[in-house]
């Protein structure tokens, strides 16, 4: 497995997300329109904006994580067994930390 590769792209996709994040925030803080209409549907808007800022978060701790394992040299070792997580596995969901034998 080709662990420089592979943080290559973890941190592209981290920095793909931060700017994600930055601009559903940004929509988050914007002021609402003053037609009442319009500001309806902008209310109606936050919920959604809320619960993608919250996936985005979430998916970045976990590319933290996965870079913190590569610099520690225990990426691709599943946390539950110990054994080797498989490169397949690994390219598919470079941020697991468990096999396929353990995710149940």
């Amino acid at each position: 497995m080709d662990h420089g590769r592979l943080k290559s792209q973890l941190e592209e996709r981290e920095a793909l997300l931060r700017r994600r994040v930055d601009r559903v925030e940004r929509d988050l803080q914007n002021e609402h329109s003053t037609d009442w209409q319009e500001q309806a549907t902008e209310r109606e808007n936050e919920p959604v904006l809320e619960a993608l800022d919250e996936k985005i978060l979430a998916e970045l701790e976990e590319i933290g994580l996965a870079l913190r394992r590569l610099e520690e040299g225990n990426y691709g070792v599943c946390v539950t067994c110990e054994e080797e997580i498989p490169a397949a596995r690994l390219d598919a969901l470079p941020t697991t930390t468990r096999c396929v034998s353990c995710v149940d």
